[in-house]
């Protein structure tokens, strides 16, 4: 298996050069060591962006005049630099030199140095765990203290595996019967391989065993050295699951480099691929898949013809850094399996370098074509782009029934004509799960599913297209992602055989070639356009739930479920107010944009006996306001014209069922007369509102109460109604003042009211002749 490397640093630096971060000094004996490795960016995990880490349950081995004591890593970890606590015996001296991970064989003698590197890890729950071999040297002492400062003896080896199954426990790796564990001698800042002796050839790493199907990533220290073959095997107990690698794989690992093994999947890649076909032309590559197995490119191949997957046969295609470049299609037989991956070559690893773009898959013509059964997974760091009009990625003709699509690659369509990824409308089964990565298309609808399939789109999807996806039958559940629709304005079109929709970041419309029914579940995700989501049920019933999402408009809200949450992407204009009925529990976040009702009249059917009210939030049930950016700048505005809306109200309640609870955000009307009743936040009938935070400006000037303004009011009529006052600030309104209409507004207990910037606490009534006195409850 052909292994490439990925640099932990982007620049290199001599061994035990001294880290260039600000010196910290441990003082002997006081229990503490502070590790510091030689760049903030190599540590003993590597996170998801590639940086390294301590992590909780860390050991270094801290050497004194008279053995090796442990010192374990206080807290969790996560951090550039760690605090080790240690005990000692009797007049035990540190030395300065420390080893990581920790062993009780290492060993310093008249400045030899022997590293011990482990046949067996025991990782329990903690698999990220590299333990990369490290070193300190002492530095400078003065005043009993010293540094260490940590640098890289070695390199590491990451397999990945998709879909390990339940039980899985254990996983060796062997390098062609090189030394990969016990005693090393540091020579020139390394451990260096040689020749295995008995045992010293295989390391082990045991884990809690695995409760579910799911992904695990493994990291194996190895010594620097070149490496002829590599034999990597999971298990499950004792049953081998499965064995990977081959005799004539060879591999140069340096210091501090990271060795990264193409990912390994049990659904489409499990059991004994043993060997690796190198590939390097046209003929070669098609000659290849007819045995199917393991191929890897080992330069660019241009096709001439169309390349077919033989049925029944399973092909995992290491694209290896290369592109392949075609006019034609890959084309799928009846049950065939198709696993396109990308072990790239070595990168940079550091905040400052992109990760890498992956490698292509051109065509001007489809790219996959799907046939019945058949098995398409495309892998992170692998780009597919097609150039062709009516082309597409990955095509699901008539016919390809019971095909499964999994991609985590980017794939892009440049012409119009048809969509990146399409389910055709006659089909009745189908499984697409969209993992990762980008699908993308410059002229038309990104994913088009018409067909009966059952769609999964996880968090870190972006798609991107005129319309970002359309949807006509089958299920779709969407966890997370990002929509992004390019197209303005929204426009849709009744159409039976095709697309109906631009300009919509989700689709749903009922496709006449099917008889299931079209079921859709929003479980999170970011939905942005002129149009979020789009719901047409001219041709058939749609079902929609959503539970969670951030949207750039307001209609998905009527399919917010019962106790879902709704949050801005854009700034939204409203012709009639958003209404929450007595059955529901929304969340609103506000999310630093604005809602804002320009046009009076009739709010909704809640208040039929009004027609000249321009409100925003109408509430019969419960509704939470937060506002969750980071400066608070989320608005509700009720900013009618004062010609056609008597009433410009930000929040109404109303009736024993209506509780509102504001937490954030900013609150305004802005229509400057003086009639009665125009209220920025009004409860009435029984209902309830609770304010903890937020800030509140009222242009209304009210004629009851000596000029106040009708900032907040509570229309009691002995029916229970309540304005509690936790926080907040109030334009020329000071909440704990009492007058007819507002016996109700209340101050939260031990809550008072203060002049803003100030210290000074009031209790009465602001006078109207000024108009831009604040008031704060704190």
């Amino acid at each position: 298996m052909k292994i490439n490397r990925v640099f932990l640093l982007a620049a290199a630096s001599v061994l035990f050069a001294n880290c260039a971060r600000e010196e910290i000094d441990t003082p002997f004996k006081t229990g503490t060591a502070v590790a510091v490795m030689e760049s903030d960016n190599t540590k003993s995990t590597v996170t998801d962006g590639g940086y390294f880490t301590w992590t909780k349950g860390d050991k270094i081995a801290i050497h004194t005049e008279t053995g090796i004591i442990e010192g374990t890593l206080n807290g969790d970890g996560g951090s550039p630099e760690g605090t080790f606590s240690y005990s000692f015996v009797g007049e035990q001296t540190l030395t300065g030199y420390a080893m990581y991970p920790y062993s009780d064989q290492h060993s310093i003698n008249q400045n030899s140095i022997t590293f011990h590197m482990p046949a067996e890890y025991n990782l329990g729950e903690t698999v990220s765990n590299t333990n990369a071999p490290m070193l300190a040297v002492p530095t400078v002492k003065e005043n009993a203290s010293v540094n260490y400062n940590f640098s890289h003896l070695g390199g590491v080896i990451r397999v990945v595996f998709k879909n390990a199954p339940v039980g899985t426990d254990k996983f060796t790796l062997s390098l062609g019967g090189s030394k990969i564990n016990g005693d090393f001698t540091v020579a020139d800042g390394v451990v260096e391989t040689g020749q295995a002796a008995e045992g010293e050839g295989l390391t082990t790493l045991k884990f809690t065993a695995l409760e579910s199907v799911q992904d695990i990533t493994l990291f194996v220290p190895v010594p620097t050295g070149a490496y002829n073959g590599i034999e990597a095997k999971l298990y499950k107990g004792e049953e081998t699951l499965g064995t990977w690698g081959g005799s004539n794989a060879q591999n140069n690992v340096e210091r501090r480099a990271l060795v990264l093994m193409a990912p390994i999947t049990f659904s489409n890649a499990g059991g004994n691929i043993e060997n690796e076909m190198q590939v390097a032309t046209e003929t070669q590559l098609k000659d290849a898949v007819v045995n199917g197995g393991h191929i890897a490119l080992t330069e660019g191949v241009t096709l001439t013809e169309d390349l077919t997957i033989p049925d029944g046969t399973e092909v995992v295609l290491d694209l290896n850094g290369s592109t392949i470049e075609t006019e034609k299609t890959i084309i799928m037989g009846e049950g065939a399996s198709l696993s396109i991956v990308n072990n790239a070559p070595a990168v940079a690893v550091k905040s400052s370098v992109e990760e890498p773009a992956g490698v292509t898959i051109s065509s001007s013509s489809d790219i996959i074509k799907a046939a019945a059964e058949s098995t398409i997974n495309i892998g992170e760091g692998v780009n597919l782009v097609t150039t062709g009009e009516e082309c597409c990625c990955i095509w699901i003709p008539n016919g390809a029934e019971n095909v499964v699509v999994n991609t985590a690659g980017n794939l892009k369509a440049i012409a119009e004509g048809a969509a990146v990824v399409y389910h055709n409308g006659n089909l009745k089964t189908g499984t697409i799960n969209i993992t990762g990565g980008t699908i993308t298309h410059e002229a038309d609808v990104a994913v088009y599913i018409a067909g009966n399939a059952d769609v999964t789109v996880s968090e870190g999807v972006k798609i991107e297209g005129l319309t970002a996806m359309e949807v006509r039958a089958g299920s779709l559940t969407v966890n997370g992602g990002e929509f992004v629709a390019t197209a303005s304005p929204s426009s849709y079109v009744p159409n039976g055989n095709g697309t109906t929709s631009k300009g919509v970041a989700l689709a749903m419309c009922k496709h006449t070639t099917t008889e299931n029914s079209l079921s859709v579940i929003i479980n999170g995700g970011e939905f942005k356009g002129v149009q979020s989501i789009l719901v047409n049920k001219d041709l058939g019933d749609v079902s929609l739930t959503i539970n969670k999402g951030t949207f750039s408009d307001m209609t998905p809200l009527p399919y917010i479920a019962d106790n879902g949450t709704f949050k801005l992407a854009n700034n939204v204009e409203i012709k009639e107010a958003i209404t929450i009925a007595n059955d529901r529990d929304i969340i609103f976040d506000l999310n630093g944009y604005n809602v804002e009702n320009k046009t009076a009249g009739h709010p909704s059917e809640l208040t039929p006996n009004y027609d000249d009210e321009c409100v925003v939030f109408m509430v019969r049930g419960k509704l939470t306001i937060n506002d969750s950016s980071s400066e608070g700048k989320g608005c509700v505005k009720a900013t009618g014209d004062g010609v056609n809306s008597d009433f410009n109200v930000a929040v109404w309640a109303m009736g024993s069922d209506a509780k509102v609870i504001i937490n954030g955000g900013n609150y305004s009307n802005s229509k400057d007369t003086d009639e009665d009743g125009c209220d920025l936040i009004y409860a009435r009938d029984g209902a309830d509102i609770e304010i903890n935070g937020g800030s509140f400006q009222s242009h209304v000037r009210s004629t009851l109460g000596g000029g106040v303004y009708d900032v907040l009011n509570c229309k009691d009529d002995n029916t229970g109604s309540k304005i509690i006052v936790n926080g907040g600030k109030y334009q020329n309104y000071v909440p704990s003042y009492e007058n007819v209409g507002k016996d109700e507004v209340v101050l939260g207990e031990n809550k008072s009211v203060y002049k803003e910037n100030t210290e000074e606490e009031v209790i009465v009534a602001h006078s109207k002749e000024s108009s831009d006195t604040w008031y704060v409850v704190r």
